[in-house]
């Protein structure tokens, strides 16, 4: 496959996934809503056929709507073979779609499991102080 059929498959790729892209393919990105450029940052990701996505905050100042949608669609990339480290203060969304799960401490970590994690009471001290 060329680059230019490479990139013409990503791009219809990109646009599947993400189909309003396609209606604003001819805007400007700051005229888009925080979560359309969320969702516009792992687009262009994804142009680049990774095999790993690192996400710093994808749900920082989205409304509820707008993070179910970007946890929906990172869930979506996953599937498809990608893996994805989350960094995320959203820890009950993070913790819902995560395969495994690390709760950093003082830059250590303090904790790892799976979805019971959430249950651990050691959360509580981590978040809110209680050392």
């Amino acid at each position: 496959m060329t680059d230019y059929e490479l990139f013409k498959r990503n791009i219809k790729d990109v646009f599947d996934k993400f189909p309003f892209l396609k209606e604003k393919q001819n805007d400007y990105a700051s005229t888009l809503s925080g979560g359309q450029q969320q969702m516009l940052a792992i687009a262009r990701a994804m142009m680049q056929n990774p095999e790993l996505l690192l996400l710093d905050e994808p749900s920082l100042g989205l409304s509820p709507k707008m993070q179910k949608e970007i946890f929906e669609k990172i869930k979506e990339i996953n599937k498809e073979g990608i893996g994805i480290i989350i960094v995320e203060q959203n820890a009950k969304k993070a913790v819902e779609i995560a395969d495994k799960t690390y709760i950093l401490e003082d830059g250590k970590i303090a904790l790892e499991g799976g979805k019971e994690i959430l249950k651990d009471k050691r959360i509580k001290n981590i978040y809110f102080g209680g050392r």
